[in-house]
């Protein structure tokens, strides 16, 4: 039920009589440009004002910031509702006391929304107020939204705000900021952050922050219907706001030869579907100058066409202090390639988890006679890895395991002298006898996994009913599956205006070889069997360099 049918007709007209002009300009325009009941928007912004006219804060804002920020009943592109204003404070909860300033209060209503991000809900619409709070989790977009509705709820100004794409991954981001009187920003991503120190999983090319209203002097709303533009710049409710965030960041000239009608120009980021388009500008004179376009990232300039992005130019890496165009030269050069995705700090730290792990052998289920075949030490690969096992005695029972520390495995397997996979019945500890998922270990698949934290003195075994000459151990720790897969098929591809293929492989071990490839030219090693993250390098010093 809205507030509409709360409250009676009298009460209404007197909340539309109490407004101020800025307040009735609001409500018209939201009913003109948004298409929401009339009745329902008024008494929202009688609540807003009431919240409002009681925030210490609010004498030190202009009053625009209210309207942009505190007023709307929406804050993204979730589904419209009007409960959430008056119901967020009767079960948040934050503790705020009357000594607390507007970033003590932010703080503690950061601390009490708890929305778990799940990557299953990736691509999902956004869920709104109702649903992402009769729901288990949501993703980065919901958390944030609610976030936004809580502050608000409150009177502290606070935005939407997100990343279209990551320059180095395959996905973009979402969080809330909260616009203090200083002109600058408090950003929460999660429970625990303070909104000053803040860290992000990638390099952000730009920030936008949503609006609740077209921003009619954004270059692409004149240009609409005129030209072609990118599906996420349609809707002009947005701001570019990566000025104010601590980021690396430059302004990027770009000279636009080709001969087009289009009076907008873009840089894209790479993406496996194609080049993404995050930032425009207007084109003067052959010229498109791109503001505050974060640093160390790879772009393609491009135009924009019905069948999508048109390349403009070479791509470009764009450091704070220069821009390195990237061609291929006129030589060829043998490259080895070992990744089609670089081994992120993530799945480092998975592969690290392994570090002082043991496989044993015992011919009695409590392994009280076990013997060591070998120990994990160091980081170990991120792919099945192969260990021999010199020693002739016969053993029933194998184990992998792990004294302290986080038990973390992908895969193990046992094989006899001749090379043959040695079956077994899965077996583990007192106490974990019904570990879900414990089968992850051995089902031959490097993506599942088995892990644990907490607990000391973990592992996971096999009986194998019989015992068998152990020969070598394979092994493989929580992976991202990237690395070459003997018996996928690759292919590589270089930049020439275009992607060009340099040919098609079947991998059988855990490298490819590719002759005659352009030297200097930006590659891109596609997984043809299976897969999705991949990302383009160029080729150095018999290394890739992962852009």
């Amino acid at each position: 039920m809205d507030f509409a049918n709360r409250f009676c007709p009298f009460l209404l007209a007197v909340a539309l009589c109490s407004m101020s002009c800025t307040s009735s300009d609001f409500v018209r325009r939201s009913v003109e440009e948004r298409s929401l009941p009339e009745g329902s928007v008024a008494m929202d912004v009688r609540l807003a004002r009431t919240v409002w006219k009681d925030a210490a804060w609010a004498g030190e804002y202009d009053r625009n910031i209210f309207q942009e920020y505190v007023l709307p009943p929406q804050v993204a592109d979730e589904p419209v509702e009007y409960r959430w204003r008056d119901d967020i404070p009767r079960w948040l909860s934050p503790g705020i006391g009357p000594e607390d300033d507007l970033i003590t209060a932010a703080r503690k209503i950061n601390a009490a929304v708890d929305v778990p991000v799940k990557p299953e809900t990736w691509g999902n619409p956004q869920m709104g107020y109702s649903k992402t709070m009769t729901g288990a989790f949501g993703k980065c977009d919901d958390r944030a939204i609610l976030l936004a509705m809580a502050l608000r709820s409150y009177g502290i100004p606070a935005a939407f705000e997100y990343v279209p794409n990551w320059g180095r991954k395959n996905n973009g981001h979402s969080f809330c900021s909260v616009i203090l009187p200083s002109d600058s920003l408090l950003v929460f991503q999660d429970r625990k952050d303070d909104g000053e120190n803040v860290s992000y999983s990638d390099l952000p090319p730009k920030v936008y922050r949503r609006t609740f209203f077209m921003q009619k002097d954004n270059p692409v709303y004149r240009r609409r219907g005129k030209e072609p533009v990118p599906r996420q710049f349609e809707d002009c409710r947005f701001k570019d706001v990566t000025r104010y965030h601590q980021i690396a960041q430059t302004d990027v000239r770009v000279d636009i030869s080709a001969k087009t009608r289009n009076r907008i120009a873009y840089l894209a980021v790479f993406t496996p579907q194609g080049w993404e388009p995050v930032a425009f500008a207007e084109i003067r004179n052959g010229r498109a100058v791109f503001e505050d376009v974060g640093a160390d990232i790879l772009y393609l300039p491009c135009l924009y066409e019905n069948t999508g992005p048109v390349p403009a130019g070479a791509p470009v890496i764009v450091r704070q202090d220069s821009i390195e165009k990237i061609l291929p030269g006129d030589g060829t050069e043998t490259v080895t390639l070992t990744r089609k995705y670089p081994r992120t700090e993530r799945i480092i730290r998975f592969a690290g988890y392994m570090d002082g792990g043991m496989f044993e052998a015992a011919n009695r289920e409590d392994f009280s006679d076990a013997v060591q075949l070998f120990r994990v030490d160091g980081i170990p690969l991120s792919r099945m890895q192969s260990e021999n096992i010199d020693q002739s005695d016969c053993y029933r029972y194998v184990r992998y395991r792990k004294s302290s520390g986080v038990f973390s495995i992908g895969e193990m397997q046992f094989r006899d002298r001749a090379g043959h996979i040695l079956d077994g019945r899965i077996i583990l500890p007192r106490g974990l006898e019904r570990l879900p998922g414990a089968g992850n270990a051995t089902d031959g698949q490097t993506l599942t996994y088995v892990e644990l934290t907490g607990l000391a003195d973990v592992w996971i075994g096999l009986d194998f009913g019989r015992p068998e000459e152990i020969g070598s151990v394979e092994f493989c720790p929580r992976t991202d599956d990237n690395d070459i897969s003997p018996g996928d098929e690759y292919e590589l591809l270089f930049w020439n205006d275009g992607w060009e293929s340099l040919g098609i492989r079947t991998a059988d071990d855990y490298e490819l070889t590719f002759e005659n490839v352009p030297s200097g030219a930006l590659l891109w090693l596609r997984d043809i069997t299976k897969g999705r993250e991949e990302r383009p390098f160029l080729y150095k010093d018999g290394r890739q360099i992962w852009l």
